[in-house]
């Protein structure tokens, strides 16, 4: 929990807001490891880490941990660019040339896969509810309004593989 909070930047208030559980119950899980947690809490917790951006690795022969998806990385990506670009239209600009890159590391990660159209479809599906969560999250903030911008033109994009030779 700790180290999900520390790669999305959240305080314990953050997670206690996303996931419905109070702060001191987030307390009290945090210090007494899992075996002290609810399985309600538990879940409503690890899916507020999810829909936050992060993803959770089962133990392997690497070991268990998490990570970042590339759907929380385009959402921090949004972050900066509100906060360092200047103008609503130059923003908006860097944030669909953004969502174009994005986009094409999708394609370019399952070139050839069986199931590439699923995948794709699948990834920009994540992203799209990676974006609802961040708008929901942060309310009126710049990076809100990337969010929304980008949300707003992704519909296109939900019909990919079904006769849209512009993709």
């Amino acid at each position: 929990m700790k180290a999900g909070r520390a790669l999305l930047g959240w305080e314990q208030n953050d997670l206690a807001k996303a996931s419905g559980v109070s702060r001191s119950t987030i307390q009290h899980m945090e210090r007494l490891g899992r075996a002290h947690w609810s399985a309600t809490n538990a879940a409503k917790v690890r899916q507020a880490l999810e829909n936050g951006g992060i993803i959770f690795i089962k133990s392997g022969l690497e070991g268990a941990g998490i990570q970042l998806t590339k759907s929380r990385e385009f959402v921090e990506d949004l972050a900066e660019i509100g906060s360092n670009i200047p103008s609503d239209v130059r923003q908006k600009s860097a944030a669909k040339a953004r969502f174009e890159i994005f986009k094409a590391e999708v394609y370019g990660l399952f070139k050839g896969d069986v199931y590439e159209t699923e995948q794709i479809r699948s990834k920009l599906s994540h992203l799209k509810a990676t974006l609802e969560f961040e708008i929901k999250r942060r309310g009126q903030d710049p990076a809100s309004a990337l969010c929304i911008y980008v949300y707003s033109f992704m519909t296109k994009f939900e019909s990919i593989g079904e006769a849209d030779p512009a993709l």
